[in-house]
């Protein structure tokens, strides 16, 4: 089985826009990202440690 000369042109276009969007994916964030990210996580975090503490009397 081949592709018509219209399924290639397709399946290269589709393969190209694939492409690109895993390269934003797997990107490193913006530093204002990654500082956006830090500073959520260490709350998330702060708040877990605070909830088990307070379970554990």
């Amino acid at each position: 089985m081949t592709l018509t000369d219209e399924g290639h042109q397709a399946a290269t276009a589709f393969h190209a826009e694939v492409g690109a969007e895993l390269s934003l994916l797997i990107a490193p964030p913006a530093d204002n990202d990654r500082e956006h990210f830090r500073s959520t996580m260490a709350g998330i975090i702060a708040r877990c440690r605070t909830s088990s503490a307070s379970s554990r009397r």
